[in-house]
């Protein structure tokens, strides 16, 4: 243990000018914390021992905090805002090859975003020890704190929680966002709340302020091994729906939510591996509605999308699990022709339920056009995937459908 010690503190002299300070004890507390400018040399003496530090920013910017151990004594930090609260939390190591010597480990955090505040402004940050069942006693570490400027393109973290998400404004037809984040497994009370078991969850939050629909295209870029998803909240915290291929190292996209004005989503990115610093791409676009075709979410009876008669629909079942209703209203008892075009219907199930949510017709492999006399009332077309329900396996189906009454002129109306 002696020779890794040894070996940390030979790294740090090798590495380090006059730029990074050596730790001034009895900074045990937020209060007494030590002022650093780029980095400190430190040393853990116990298990009870935690350390603050002080770095103060001045204007809007984004901070990178490496933190250098013993692999076999790895240690936690934390990072707190200028009124002593803790923003982040890191208890996880990461040995990205900051070092060449395979005896020590680097802890990352990344774009930690700072907002402008009018004069200096200090922010903190801990370290302790990580494992209670290891002697600590005398361990020395490194912390390096990397100042850079705040791009447009950077995830802003920290962004674990609906209050701190990342925002995107939009308000036109043709808005675009292209942010790099980052999966940084964390300990997060919301991760155990909201059932993202082992997940580190990034928030975002597309806010429309303007009077227009938009049809908002989101796309989570594919990286291997990684097990991704995108989860949808409405803007009072409401589960909506969950967008995942349930493939790992698929990246995750829904090209048709719809955001009403006035209106707004909560995003969250997720992923199930305990893999630190793996990086991400999440690109948000808007375009104008499309005429008849599907939108998100549709996926229940109380969101379904209402149709005109006459009209041709284009829809998709885009991810495992999805399922989508459309529901037109019947004014009085008349014959209607359902029409299906493209069906794959070796793996597409349709169905035809009544206004007393029952079940009155699912669609024969063999057919693609039912006659059929309906009652006054709203009824609903239903489509999902009926065979791939297992992880790994997933098939996108397209399909085409209209709704025609017969012998009458009715007009749509909700």
């Amino acid at each position: 243990m002696k020779f890794i010690f040894l070996m940390l503190s030979s790294i740090i002299f090798i590495s380090c000018s006059s730029e990074y300070l050596g730790e001034k004890e009895n900074n045990d507390s937020i209060e007494n914390a030590q002022s650093i400018l780029y980095g400190v040399i430190g040393n853990i003496d116990g298990n009870e021992d935690k350390d603050f530090y002080a770095y103060a920013v001045a204007s809007e910017t984004s901070l990178d905090f490496e933190l250098d151990t013993p692999i076999d004594k790895p240690m936690a930090i934390g990072i707190y805002d200028y009124s002593g609260n803790r923003i982040k939390y890191l208890n996880e190591p990461y040995n990205d090859g900051f070092n060449t010597k395979d005896d020590i480990v680097t802890t990352v955090i990344r774009d930690i975003y700072i907002e402008t505040f009018y004069g200096a402004s200090n922010y903190y940050i801990s370290i302790e020890p990580m494992n209670e069942n290891t002697n600590y006693d005398k361990v020395d570490y490194l912390l390096r704190v990397k100042e850079k400027d705040y791009e447009e393109n950077l995830e802003k973290e920290p962004n674990d929680n609906k209050d701190d998400a990342h925002i995107f404004y939009l308000d036109s037809t043709n808005d675009y966002y292209s942010i790099k984040g980052y999966y940084n497994h964390i300990t997060n009370e919301l991760v155990k709340k909201k059932g993202f078991k082992n997940a580190e969850i990034d928030f975002y939050k597309l806010e429309n302020k303007s009077k227009l629909f938009l049809f908002t295209h989101i796309t989570l870029s594919s990286i291997p091994s990684i097990d991704s998803s995108i989860s949808i909240y409405d803007k009072r915290g409401q589960y909506v729906m969950t967008i995942d291929s349930n493939i790992v190292g698929d990246g995750e996209s829904v090209d048709k939510l719809l955001l009403t004005p006035q209106n707004s989503y909560y995003l969250i990115v997720s992923a199930t591996n305990k893999n630190n610093i793996i990086p991400y791409n999440l690109t948000i676009s808007t375009s104008e509605l499309y005429d008849n075709r599907e939108f998100e979410p549709n996926n229940s009876i109380a969101v379904s999308q209402f149709v005109k008669f006459n009209n041709r629909y284009k829809g998709s079942i885009d991810f495992l699990g999805d399922k989508d209703y459309f529901a037109f209203n019947i004014f009085e008892k008349t014959s209607v022709k359902l029409s299906y075009y493209r069906i794959d219907s070796e793996n597409l199930r349709i169905k035809l339920i009544d206004p007393l949510h029952q079940t009155i017709l699912e669609l024969s492999e063999n057919n693609e056009e039912e006659t059929l006399e309906l009652e006054k009332g709203i009824y609903y077309l239903f489509f999902e995937n009926k065979t791939i329900k297992k992880k790994g396996e997933f098939k996108t189906l397209q399909y085409e459908f209209d709704v025609s009454p017969i012998g009458e002129d009715y007009e749509f109306n909700l």
